[in-house]
């Protein structure tokens, strides 16, 4: 049971954490890493703005574009395995010349897609993500709508000018409905609880600020 004005957060069960592992059709070394991957993108701490309301709990899902799996597992500040992968498909991440990273970059998508697809999961390439994008956005337009779009968002990391999405020019402006970031729910709820005087004149707030945001 929740008492009214209280916030209770409760587990989902392991047994629907699914998560497919990461192998590649051509390197059987691939594999080797170890490396896995949820199925499904959950999105928590928005809040959805709708009919002039505000829903301060309200998550969603989708699902994944191959290449921002690629991102998450390839760049320094996330998990960072762009060398490991490189040893395992048999690239040298010392040549410059011959476009490693490039290389990498590509060969992990077709891992990615590949896993995932073998275990059934949904999943979309993007390729397909920026067509059906552009599609969308052009029947906005045949409507008299337009469409905001933040361009390093939508335009997928591989690919580059190859894709027509590349040159597609689009604007980023505030529409609603909408989802919008907010500040973490528990840790206000918990923070509130400290003294007003407590928390300015301590030196050493111990991550007050940077839990709450």
């Amino acid at each position: 049971d929740c008492v009214a004005g209280t916030t209770k957060m409760f587990e989902l069960p392991k047994e629907y954490h699914k998560v497919t592992m990461i192998e590649h059709p051509k390197y059987p070394a691939f594999a080797k890493l170890g490396l896995r991957w949820c199925v499904v993108p959950t999105v928590t701490s928005f809040t959805l703005k709708l009919g002039g309301l505000e829903y301060p709990c309200c998550p969603f899902n989708g699902w994944f574009m191959e290449c921002e799996i690629t991102r998450d597992l390839l760049e320094p500040g996330r998990m960072d395995k762009m060398e490991s992968i490189a040893g395992s498909i048999g690239v040298d991440p010392t040549d410059e010349e011959d476009f490693w990273r490039e290389r990498v970059q590509l060969e992990t998508n077709k891992a990615v897609m590949y896993s995932f697809r073998k275990d059934g999961h949904s999943i979309v390439d993007h390729v397909t993500a920026q067509g059906q994008f552009l599609a969308h956005d052009m029947r906005e337009k045949r409507e008299g709508r337009e469409c905001p779009a933040q361009w390093s968002w939508v335009v997928p990391s591989a690919g580059g000018s190859t894709m027509p999405i590349w040159h597609h020019e689009m604007r980023d402006f505030y529409i609603e409905p909408q989802y919008d970031y907010q500040a973490e729910v528990y840790e206000v709820r918990k923070q509130c609880q400290v003294a007003e005087e407590e928390v300015l004149t301590t030196e050493d707030h111990g991550g007050f600020f940077e839990n709450i945001l």
